[in-house]
């Protein structure tokens, strides 16, 4: 402060003389120097919009725009916070605050960034903020049709994506641990290659069903972890283009249709029987079944152990199993549909391809 003696800083006429003022700005060089607020920030908090800094009205308004751009905003999102975690229902202005909030922290690119690479879960966001609007007219239609919160919960993931109307906390979505799924197939399965209709997708449902005309069928299995399963739905959620672009675009070439249209049929908003405006070779059927391959692939690339889809058995996974024989569990034969052996209990693999359960 020695810079400053002889300074009358009641005297605003001295203040701004050329003396006084030359030892005022070298003093704010000082404070500034290899410091995040650069000259020039102070001016911008205090000054009028389009004018110099007036030393009359320093204090005050640098006081009013610092409370007016950092303390009223955080003391509003840290409110919001504690009304979405101790679960009431947020308004739209608390929704508003948690999206100010995140966006002046600099942490909403956190809160949104997938699993598989930040590390950070991004339910956290859409706790507060909710599903997409598609999402809610997909929910207005279900009530129509009489579907109850849980089945809109589970068809939309609004489980993972808790909001005001379906609240549920997100670690109570889904058990711990894996789960074993099934799949059904004419024939015996010795090795696994893209060559089929599917690619090397296989379907597999919670229980043991039959997906073919034949009475005579194999029934196998394998793990998924159900914390790790990808949602169609919350795929353009969770995750950028960019990260599955050339499957995005093989959409686009395949069924010849617009990037908006390759986005609802990858999430499931649309169906390829819905009427859309498509140029392909492939028919309906095929074009369906292009559709769950691409939409198991990309779950496999990002890291998902699956694509959670529904067909008109329930809930269906599908799976890449190309190179994972090793992971397919033979359960059992169906012959005239009869089982021709017992469940049985699985032996740790031997090495040789797919295991086989024996006792």
């Amino acid at each position: 402060m020695a810079g400053l003696q002889g300074l009358n800083y009641n005297n605003q006429e001295y203040l701004m003389k050329p003396e006084p003022e030359s030892k005022f700005s070298k003093l704010r060089g000082k404070l500034f120097k290899d410091s995040v607020m650069e000259p020039g920030f102070i001016e911008s908090l205090t000054a009028p919009e389009g004018s110099p800094v007036d030393r009359n009205n320093l204090s005050s308004l640098a006081g009013s725009r610092i409370r007016e751009a950092f303390v009223d905003p955080m003391r509003r999102f840290g409110g919001s916070i504690n009304k979405g975690m101790t679960g009431q229902q947020l308004s739209i202005g608390d929704q508003l605050n948690l999206i100010e909030g995140m966006i002046d922290t600099s942490v909403g690119g956190l809160f949104t960034h997938g699993v598989q690479k930040g590390g950070f879960d991004p339910n956290t966001l859409h706790m507060f903020v909710g599903p997409k609007a598609k999402d809610i007219v997909k929910a207005e239609s279900m009530v129509r049709k009489g579907a109850s919160p849980e089945d809109i919960q589970s068809a939309l993931l609004m489980h993972k994506k808790p909001d005001g109307m379906w609240r549920k906390e997100v670690s109570d979505a889904v058990g711990e641990g894996k789960i074993r799924v099934y799949h059904t197939g004419t024939d015996k399965i010795s090795k696994i290659d893209d060559s089929g209709t599917f690619g090397s997708t296989l379907f597999f449902a919670d229980e043991e069903y039959k997906m073919t005309a034949s009475p005579d069928y194999h029934v196998y299995s394998t793990e998924i972890d159900p914390d790790n399963v990808l949602t169609p739905n919350s795929l353009f959620y969770d995750h950028e283009v960019l990260e599955f672009q050339n499957d995005f675009d093989h959409v686009i070439s395949t069924l010849g249709v617009d990037k908006e249209t390759a986005e609802q049929l990858l999430e499931g908003s649309v169906e390829v029987f819905d009427g859309i405006d498509m140029d392909t070779p492939l028919d309906l059927g095929e074009a369906s079944w292009f559709i769950q391959q691409k939409q198991s692939e990309i779950a496999n690339k990002l890291g998902y152990d699956a694509a959670e889809l529904m067909d008109e058995q329930g809930t269906a996974w599908a799976i890449p199993m190309k190179g994972r024989e090793k992971d397919l569990v033979w359960e059992s034969e169906i012959k005239d549909g009869k089982r021709t052996n017992q469940r049985r209990e699985l032996l740790p693999d031997t090495g040789e391809g797919a295991q086989v359960i024996m006792r």
